[in-house]
């Protein structure tokens, strides 16, 4: 960019730190427009590090706004708020140097590192990793209310507290439960409420609050599971709550037309045609604007409290006349006090059911919080206006109480007839109208001006209504944004002059609403929410417990005012209370939640905000690991670990497949991934990482990835089995795929590497696996332009292959479009591209006798199955191979969900502790193999066959093996026949062992014998297990032991997995 200009113009800010005067220095950022800021940064570039604003002290040159340190030759970047903004803010947030840019010195100077922190293109025009979150100049910006906390919490919840039950319901509640009880269920409301508010205090201290109320707090505590649970239920019972406060309005206008002698249908459809009526005046509000919306609360809670001074007053005065003492109102007398004290539950109301309708008055404490992202600080605002709005409505609940009780009788006949004073006096046959049972209008009957009473129930139930309203769309549209839930993104959208409104969630709340009003009855729908606000109480509570519980360095509330058991016991007490209302419907609402948060934990929707569940895990994790390192291990707890050396999973997914048959659900897979050469490839760990955890993820296998740069292999795997794992919970089987082409890479260093991984591994006490698979390996065909190789497949080694097996063919036969790559990608064992004389020694006969090499994308690794003839004929017709060795595009033997038939073949030749049974029977556990059966072969005598069957069956039963069969190999010593024998010429092996002594030539023979057996009897199975010979270091010449594993496993139909246990036990007998 041009020198001195500045993409974005910066948002006002200072920030001025002072210890003495000596060391005082100030930070500024200016908003400007960019020409007015070219002369700060311009000046900054002329004089080579000069201060960016005149402001700065040239002693301290510190970069203006831009929170890097200048002056002093370097681009670190001072503490700054904007460094430390989420990425899901509604802000971008700017970046500090990345520590690549720091170390690798990426920052060409300080201007770049000027242009990086303040979201500018550098001068070579690359773009700063996160973009600007400032305004762009001359674009209007939506003007976004926000309210601080007395008039966007403390008058919210005092206006949803003294709701519709404060002048409705609390009267019933007296006549009921007695003024004793009426105060206990007003206790026991308030000690949730205040559990549940310091719960919520402590949560929202602990960093910036957004918009969503409850589902916000739990979501981003708790993870998204119970967060979009209760999300949706919480939403539902506010928008639920909104026909309740329509209904008590609805019922108080209904009783006021009786009282003139007029009526529009019935009572009930009266209570119907006002609610709906008063439900979408209330939509008009709500839909035009937060600001009206405030002021249309403040106008309700004056009037509301002018009403609750009236009613004070009203029990003072007493009576103004005979007809209200008919009525059952005789002013403060000791008699109806006493009478009143206790309980006289009727209609089959008990402290409990009356507990559920009051309820409601309580869940006025979220009112503050479910408009979160309207708040100025909403950590200060909730926690303050909360528990003030709990203290002040909780006296003044009492207080009323008390004071109805005194004043007002359970039964009175009315006008027609005498009152009654007695609390448990039977009414006439007529029965009675008034009194505390009979009547909700009890309120205005003591009042001193009735008219300021029905303002009141208007103004408490109105702004109860108008919040719920308001509320219920803004925690649904919280929701919808975080995309938990599929076909409800629409209501994310915001509309309004804030461009934040939910609109489209108001009308879906009043739909609701307009359902629930159809009922037409305040009581019946109380209940229906006490369950659905408990539970949000009891989830919030636990998020307070877990958070602390988990004891995690980010768990650091500005609220001290809060005990996790406390959290704890608020949690047991919801719970508890849900059940005592109501059993079945507890049942219902927890089924409900319990059906979303399985939802979406099978969804697993990509998201991650750091919820205490992760903490708790980890401190989990972290106690039963070290209390596993300290327990003694035991044979009958052994489980195989298995350290798969796979490089990417992807590439060599039969290698992940078998190996995670053979933990799943059992013990833990690592797979490892050896990056040969050099630095170049240390950034790429963290890419590789992923997408192997991706690839892992999406074909559900479960393990861990672990990545590390090596200059060879032997020394990455070296350092994977010595590294790998954590106390007890360690790798203890190395499993790895076979080298296909070692033949291509005789006498090179890569080879020598490859034989001694299964050396170290027997040092350091693992057992070791290896597959092969028929016509495939393990090794993907290096790209173009990805490097050359030192160990390529020589032409000496390929010269001597071709001596070794026919004296037909020459080199001058190769064509010379053949070449040699070698594999540098993630594990790298050999070259992935068979040289043209290796495709003439692996080529099968066809029917007419012509010899070709196969052209088929049969390897899904980079091998082709060597079935080596004896002889090739001079006019051969040698095609080069056109296989690609990628394993994503070719068919895998142990792919994800197919399933395997037919038996698993175990070749148990030598005692090795057991694992040579035990993989096998693990694998038939999982569900792919679980179809399948084992048959057991074992060495034994000719004379002897019932009897070595007998052993061998005994042995299994000890050991609660389920197997098909047992087959004893009597003919396992006898010689080889001289095709099989004939085959093998081409080995180096055997080439080396003809001069050594007879013992090695034996073991020789024996291998090839093996082999021969194992292709006989077979093929027709899943799986071939055999146990793997171990070569003694120092005796065993590499090429001898790779000739001993080709001899076993070449030329067969079936995958083959060579194992071999450390020769401890891994099974027992015993109980």
């Amino acid at each position: 960019m041009a020198e001195g200009g500045l993409a974005n113009p910066a948002m006002s800010a200072s920030v001025e730190t002072s210890s003495s005067p000596s060391t005082r220095f100030r930070v500024e950022k200016v908003l400007e427009s960019p020409t007015k800021s070219a002369g700060s940064l311009g000046s900054a570039t002329k004089s080579g590090g000069a201060a960016l604003n005149s402001n700065v002290d040239p002693s301290n040159r510190t970069l203006g706004g831009a929170g890097a340190t200048i002056g002093y030759s370097t681009s670190e970047a001072v503490p700054m708020t904007m460094f430390y903004r989420n990425q899901e803010s509604n802000a971008a947030a700017k970046s500090r140097p990345t520590l690549a840019e720091l170390h690798n010195n990426t920052l060409d100077d300080e201007v770049d590192a000027t242009a990086h922190l303040l979201g500018q293109e550098p001068r070579d025009g690359r773009s700063p990793s996160l973009p600007s979150a400032d305004a762009e100049p001359g674009i209007a910006q939506p003007v976004v209310i926000k309210f601080g906390w007395i008039k966007g919490v403390l008058v919210r919840c005092l206006l949803n507290i003294w709701g519709v039950m404060l002048f409705l319901r609390l009267s019933w509640v007296v006549g009921q439960a007695g003024i004793g009880e009426a105060i206990l269920v007003i206790l026991l409301a308030t000690v949730v409420t205040v559990l549940t508010t310091l719960s919520m205090s402590a949560i929202c201290t602990n960093g910036e609050v957004r918009g969503g109320g409850a589902y916000y707090l739990i979501s981003r505590s708790l993870g998204p599971e119970f967060g979009g649970a209760i999300g949706i239920v919480f939403s539902f019972a506010n928008a639920v709550a909104v026909a309740l406060y329509v209904v008590g309005f609805a019922e108080t206008v209904r009783d006021l037309l009786k009282d003139q002698g007029n009526q529009i249908v019935s009572d009930r459809w009266d209570v119907v045609i006002v609610g709906l009526i008063t439900v979408t005046l209330l939509l008009g509000i709500a839909l035009i604007g937060m600001t009206w919306e405030a002021r249309a609360q403040t106008f309700l809670l004056l009037m509301l409290i002018i009403a609750i001074v009236d009613f004070i007053v009203g029990t003072f005065i007493g009576p103004k006349s005979d007809e209200e003492k008919l009525k059952g109102f005789y002013g403060y007398n000791s008699s109806i006090h006493s009478d009143n004290l206790v309980s006289g539950y009727r209609g089959g109301e008990s402290f409990f059911s009356v507990f559920a309708i009051f309820f409601p008055a309580a869940t006025g404490i979220l009112a503050g919080a479910n408009i979160s992202g309207d708040l100025k600080e909403p950590q200060k605002a909730i926690p303050r206006g909360t528990l003030t709005a709990i203290g002040i409505s909780s006296v003044l609940y009492i207080a009323m109480a008390w004071m109805v009780g005194a004043c007002v009788v359970r039964d009175a006949t009315g006008p027609l007839g005498n009152f009654t004073l007695a609390a448990n006096a039977t009414c006439p046959d007529a029965g009675c109208e008034f009194g505390l049972l009979n009547t909700f209008q009890n309120m205005e009957l003591v009042s001193g001006f009735k008219w300021l009473i029905t303002a009141g129930i208007f103004s408490a139930t109105l702004s109860s209504a108008l919040a719920s309203l308001v509320g219920a769309p803004k925690v649904f549209q919280a929701v919808c944004k975080d995309r938990l839930f599929p076909f409800i993104h629409i209501f994310a959208k915001g509309a309004g002059a804030s461009g934040t409104e939910p609109h489209r969630g108001y009308f879906l709340t009043y739909a609701i609403a307009v359902g629930f009003i159809m009922i037409g009855d305040l009581n019946a729908i109380a209940p229906i929410i006490s369950n659905f606000f408990l539970l949000s109480y009891a989830l919030i509570n636990f998020s307070c417990f877990n958070a602390s519980f988990a004891n995690s360095p980010g768990w650091r509330p500005a609220f001290k005012y809060y005990n996790m058991w406390l959290a704890l016991m608020g949690a047991l007490l919801c719970m508890a209370v849900m059940f005592v209302i109501n059993w079945w419907t507890a049942l219902i609402t927890i089924a409900l939640v319990g059906f979303l948060y399985k939802y979406i934990d099978y969804k697993k929707p990509k998201v991650n905000w750091g919820s205490s569940g992760q903490a708790l895990t980890y401190s989990n994790a972290l106690r039963f690991c070290t209390k596993l390192d300290t327990t003694d291990e035991h044979v009958k707890n052994y489980r195989p670990q298995v350290l798969v050396l796979t490089g990417l999973p992807s590439d060599r997914p039969d290698l992940a497949w078998l190996a995670h048959c053979m933990t799943k659900d059992v013990s833990m897979l690592i797979c490892g991934n050896v990056i040969e050469d050099g630095e170049g490839h240390l950034q790429s760990r963290q890419v590789q990482r992923e997408k192997s955890n991706k690839w892992m993820e999406t074909n559900k296998i479960k393990a861990f990835h672990r990545v590390v740069v090596y200059p060879d292999l032997r020394s990455g795997a070296l350092s994977l089995m010595q590294a790998s794992g954590l106390g007890k919970l360690r790798p203890n089987v190395l499993f790895l795929g076979y080298k296909s082409d070692w033949l291509d890479f005789l006498g090179t260093p890569s080879l020598e590497n490859y034989v001694n991984i299964f050396h170290d591994a027997f040092d350091l006490n693992y057992a070791v696996a290896i597959l092969r698979l028929p016509g495939q390996g393990f090794y993907r065909e290096r790209r173009e332009g990805d490097g050359d190789g030192q160990d390529e497949p020589s032409v000496d080694n390929v010269g001597k292959r071709l001596a070794l097996s026919t004296d037909a063919t020459s080199l001058e036969n190769i064509p010379k479009a053949a070449s040699y790559r070698r594999d540098t990608d993630e594990v790298r064992f050999a070259t992935p591209v068979a040289s043209a004389a290796t495709a003439a020694l692996t080529a099968s006969h066809t029917s007419s006798g012509e010899t070709v090499v196969p052209t088929s994308r049969a390897s899904s690794a980079g091998a082709i199955l060597r079935d080596h003839s004896p002889a090739i004929p001079r006019n051969q017709s040698v095609r080069r191979s056109q296989a690609r060795y990628n394993a994503v595009d070719t068919q895998s033997f142990f792919c994800r969900g197919k399933k395997m038939t037919g038996t698993i073949d175990v070749w148990w030749l030598h005692d090795d502790g057991g694992l040579t049974i035990l993989v096998p029977h693990l694998l038939t556990l999982s569900s792919q193999f679980k179809q399948c059966k084992l048959r057991v072969f074992t060495h034994g005598s000719s004379q002897k066959i019932t009897s070595e069957r007998l052993r061998m069956t005994t042995l299994l039963n000890k050991f609660r093996i389920e197997f098909s069969s047992v087959e004893v190999v009597t003919d396992m010593n006898h010689r080889p026949t001289s095709e099989s024998i004939h085959k093998m010429d081409y080995l180096p092996g055997w080439s080396d062992v003809r001069a050594d002594d007879p013992h090695t030539k034996q073991k020789m023979l024996r291998q090839i014998r093996i082999g021969e057996l194992i292709r006989e009897s077979s093929q027709s199975s899943s799986l071939a297990v055999v146990t793997l010979p171990v070569a003694r270091k120092k005796e065993v010449s590499t090429n001898v032991y790779l000739s001993w594993l080709e001899a076993l496993s070449a030329n067969q139909k079936v995958p083959i997995l060579l194992i071999r246990g450390n020769q401890s036990n891994v099974i027992t007998f015993y109980s």
